[in-house]
């Protein structure tokens, strides 16, 4: 059960670089994001803004 939400959580981290990717190659603004787990959640935060979260990923989910 921990090595499925490991490799999810892996799944995720690989997803959100690759949208920071794709935003450098279209020369857009890179927007600074920070991961947060909180309890059995995933929150992106924008930096920039630093009020609301970008997205949530519930981890129960991914199991």
């Amino acid at each position: 059960m921990a090595e499925c939400r490991t490799l999810a959580l892996r799944r995720l981290w690989l997803a959100f670089r690759l949208r920071r990717e794709m935003r450098l190659r279209r020369n857009e603004s890179p927007k600074r994001s920070m991961m947060i787990q909180r309890g059995n959640e995933l929150v992106f935060y924008n930096l920039d803004t630093g009020r609301e979260p970008r997205g949530r990923f519930n981890l129960t989910a991914l199991r």
